[in-house]
């Protein structure tokens, strides 16, 4: 993916290379035992630097849910103006054009050089899922974990599935501080994810950032999104956004039940917007 190369980011940044620029931005490496010493062998040779932010939302589909609130808050409070902040996408043509060729925001992938080297170097992390089995948060970072929902489908642990999600799990122990909306979320984050009584973390009842952004959200911007998506201005709007439903190696997509709420959705009075 071609993405910010070095002469965009501060060379001050930049203080280790073990491979030329273009294996160091683009270069996937597809060899898990690779990936975990070349981890490590960051993890040991970065120092970390508290002005870097690294952020990922489920595995780097996109800049969305809380970490892009988050994001957007310090991008424009001119308190943290000389932070540098590094987005995890799985490709550039997510990344939204205002931030393509800013100064101050590094994009990065899964499994590249750049993607472990800044995992290395900030010293402030946040995601709202899982990272990779072979993340190994430093002692000096913080990282923040603030979810991407509230579960009322089975989650974690279950009866059929007894020891949950391993690598959730292990994300969230990782974990300095955690965000949940509510006391259920509270309860579930440490039962079904097995973190009460070994979470040595900070967790905080704050409610999702990303609702600030609906709540607060001016009616110019409401107005440019609906003209963006084509949606009727006269017209409430239902978002549909289905989850996966099964247990992990088991998860299934209910085509025909799509297509049966989909038309039931449809003699709705209202703007329909479908989250694939």
């Amino acid at each position: 993916m071609k993405s910010n190369t070095a002469g965009k980011v501060p060379s001050s940044l930049l203080l280790h290379r073990q491979t030329s620029d273009d294996e160091f931005w683009y270069r996937n490496i597809s060899d898990h035992e690779v990936l975990k010493v070349r981890q490590a062998e960051y993890n040991s040779s970065v120092p970390t630097n508290s002005r870097v932010i690294f952020y990922e939302s489920m595995s780097g589909a996109r800049m969305m849910d809380s970490p892009y609130a988050l994001f957007l808050h310090l991008y424009h409070d001119k308190t943290y103006n000389d932070f540098h902040h590094v987005w995890s996408v799985r490709s550039r043509n997510l990344i939204p054009p205002e931030f393509r060729d800013d100064p101050r925001v590094s994009f990065v992938t899964r499994g590249t050089d750049a993607y472990m080297y800044f995992l290395a170097l900030a010293g402030h992390i946040v995601g709202n899922s899982v990272f990779p089995d072979y993340f190994v948060r430093k002692v000096d970072q913080k990282y923040l974990n603030t979810w991407h929902g509230i579960p009322y489908k089975a989650l974690g642990r279950t009866e059929a599935s007894p020891l949950g999600a391993a690598s959730s799990v292990y994300s969230l122990l990782q974990a300095t501080h955690v965000l949940t909306p509510c006391p259920y979320m509270t309860d579930v984050e440490l039962s079904r994810f097995s973190l009460r009584g070994v979470f040595s973390g900070s967790m905080a009842e704050t409610g999702y950032p990303r609702q600030d952004l609906t709540v607060n959200m001016t009616g110019e911007n409401a107005r440019r999104i609906k003209q963006k998506l084509g949606l009727d201005s006269g017209k409430k709007t239902i978002l549909y956004a289905p989850t996966w439903r099964g247990n992990q190696g088991s998860a299934r997509f209910d085509a025909e039940l799509l297509e049966q709420d989909m038309r039931r959705l449809s003699k709705i009075d209202a703007n329909v917007v479908f989250q694939a």
